[in-house]
This record gives C-alpha cells, sequence and structure tokens, in this order.
C-alpha cells in the first residue's frame, strides 16, 4: 500500500486560521460596538440602538467561540 501525501492544510493550520478570522470578526465587533455608543452618545436614535444591540451580539459570538477554541 502506498500511502498519499495530504496536501490540504493540516488541522492546526485550520484551526489557527479560525481563531484569526474570530479575533477579526471580535475586533470588527468591538469597532462598531465603539460606533454605536458614540452615535448613541451624541443623540438618542434607534439606527444607533440597533447598532449597539447588533454589535454587541456579535461581539459575545466571537469571544465565545474563542474561548471554546483555546
Amino acid at each position: 500500500m502506498s500511502k498519499q501525501k495530504n496536501t490540504g492544510p493540516s488541522e492546526r493550520e485550520l484551526l489557527l486560521s479560525r481563531i484569526k478570522n474570530l479575533v477579526i470578526g471580535s475586533a470588527i465587533s468591538a469597532a462598531a460596538l465603539l460606533l454605536g455608543i458614540l452615535v448613541h452618545i451624541d443623540f438618542i436614535a434607534i439606527p444607533a440602538l440597533l447598532i449597539l444591540a447588533g454589535s454587541l451580539s456579535g461581539l459575545l459570538s466571537h469571544l465565545l467561540q474563542l474561548r471554546r477554541l483555546k
């Protein structure tokens, strides 16, 4: 029997790539949350509240996934 070479990315590389993507997603969510807070401070608007809720949800999701992976 001949051994076939695995030319795809290793499991470690896939995991590191996923962690990197989650960190980037967390940073984007945190930036959106900060933007929502700054907009909300200037004036109260429904879009600002939606930005806050959505970005907080995304940030928590990314951080929970990172915690499970590490």
